[in-house]
């Protein structure tokens, strides 16, 4: 009878292995804690914030004239800066020629400054849509330079996070063990992160029911993080 001998793992591979599979372990756990944080907005439901969930922006939670501004903008800050430095691990770790991968950590990482740049650094002066003298201000041009600039810096979230959701989602593509990013929820949450951005992005000039698609787009990219932690820990575990 035939014997197939295994493969034998010389201590650098085994290192390498332990390496990884902490690596690993320590993204999804950055990923996941992104996700927790990134989902603070739904505390609105239970604080009186006094913004319509219709027609005002999530960032507007923590503009300067918010009563709960350092509850949403710290916890956008942590979101930002955890997801960051997931990308940054997995950038670390990632295939040599993966360019997909890349690509998609890449973006990541320009969600995660992005997120944490906007309250950071280009916080709102005031909530736009529930001030008329703020909206007065802004279409004047007598807000901050923070301010002008916090809707790039929105823009450049949306844009890294959906670059992230598609070119990952391709780069795993495939691979059983990453399900819960290649299997049918993971190819849900992408088609439904992508088709809520649209959306959101064709309501604002409108300034009217933007609220309800951006809500629905961040709830989904909370769900696509705590994913990619999941698939991260699975395609890296020993």
């Amino acid at each position: 009878m035939a014997v197939t001998a295994r493969p034998i793992r010389g201590p650098r591979s085994s290192r390498s292995a332990r390496a990884r599979a902490r690596g690993g372990a320590a993204v999804a756990l950055l990923l996941i804690g992104s996700a927790v944080a990134y989902s603070a907005w739904i505390l609105e439901y239970f604080l009186d914030t006094g913004l319509s969930y219709s027609h005002a922006f999530v960032s507007e939670l923590s503009a300067r004239d918010q009563p709960y501004r350092w509850l949403f903008g710290g916890a956008d800050a942590v979101a930002g800066v955890l997801a960051t430095a997931a990308a940054a691990v997995m950038l670390a770790l990632r295939p040599p020629r993966d360019h997909w991968a890349t690509t998609g950590w890449l973006g990541l990482a320009v969600f995660g400054i992005s997120t944490a740049a906007d309250v950071l650094l280009f916080p709102l002066d005031c909530a736009v849509s529930q001030s008329t003298e703020c909206r007065v201000a802004e279409d004047a041009g007598r807000v901050s330079l923070g301010h002008q600039i916090h809707t790039g810096t929105s823009a450049l979230a949306g844009t890294g996070l959906c670059t992230a959701a598609v070119t990952l989602s391709v780069a795993v593509r495939g691979k059983r063990r990453l399900s819960p990013l290649t299997g049918p929820v993971g190819r849900w949450l992408v088609g439904g992160l992508i088709v809520a951005t649209v959306a959101t992005l064709v309501l604002v000039p409108f300034a009217y029911g933007h609220g309800v698609p951006q809500r629905a787009q961040v709830g989904l990219a909370t769900c696509w993080l705590v994913a990619a932690g999941l698939a991260v820990r699975r395609a890296t575990a020993r």
